[in-house]
């Protein structure tokens, strides 16, 4: 928030959350971005959940932008890629855009690993569900949430006001 007050823009809001806790607010968001974490140790629980959320704050009416991991040349990627756009369609999203291989990142394990732009709009007419947020609590969508053997561990965070 910091930058859009320095910036002046009016219309930006961001607030601090843990993506396992239960959303805070109901759909008051126009649109969702997410980076979340790459899935590959835990075949895209962790996108999906980054992804939910994401819907949550949008009420389940709008779109999203998902970074994830975009390489032929490993199967994980590819896994992860599909059962990300099975869950959207699941939950009334469809991929509305796709930008393959945009970026890439210099990670000690996957030196050459790339990554793509995935633009998920609700599908008109479906009714978003009906069901309120909930923690993340099931240990199947937590193992391996940040890599293999990286489960979340609670940490917080609080921010120090600045002068400037």
């Amino acid at each position: 928030m910091r930058f859009a007050d320095k910036e002046r823009i009016e219309h930006l809001d961001a607030k601090l959350y843990n993506c396992l806790d239960a959303f805070p607010s109901p759909a008051k968001y126009d649109c969702f971005y997410t980076n979340p974490p790459w899935g590959a140790s835990n075949a895209g629980e962790s996108v999906k959940v980054f992804t939910q959320r994401g819907m949550e704050a949008i009420g389940w009416q709008g779109e999203g932008l998902v970074v994830i991991a975009d390489d032929n040349q490993l199967a994980w990627p590819q896994q992860v890629l599909a059962r990300s756009q099975l869950f959207a369609l699941e939950n009334g999203f469809f991929v509305s855009k796709f930008q393959p291989k945009m970026h890439l990142y210099h990670l000690d394990d996957e030196p050459d690993l790339k990554s793509c732009n995935m633009f998920f709009r609700s599908v008109p007419g479906m009714n978003p569900p009906l069901a309120a947020s909930e923690a993340i609590t099931d240990p199947d969508r937590l193992q391996n949430f940040y890599g293999k053997s990286k489960e979340p561990r609670v940490h917080y965070v609080r921010e120090k006001k600045r002068l400037d």
